[in-house]
């Protein structure tokens, strides 16, 4: 990129401002009550577990009868 005065030489680069003040911490007030305790986090790593023991309980079946 050249400067205006064709001279090819870039001057001292300064900091650019914030582009954002101080960021709000939180979320916005809707009413709606979060509640931390759930076992969505429980239920959900169970399942995928569950599901893959039965993906590898299938590979090993098959196997299994591809060897007989």
């Amino acid at each position: 990129m050249r400067t205006p005065t064709g001279s090819g030489v870039r001057g001292p680069r300064r900091p650019l401002p914030a582009a954002t003040g101080q960021v709000p911490a939180g979320a916005a007030d809707t009413g709606v009550v979060v509640e931390d305790d759930s076992q969505a986090g429980g239920v959900a790593l169970g399942g995928g577990l569950a599901l893959a023991a039965a993906a590898g309980a299938a590979v090993v079946a098959r196997r299994r009868t591809v060897r007989a």
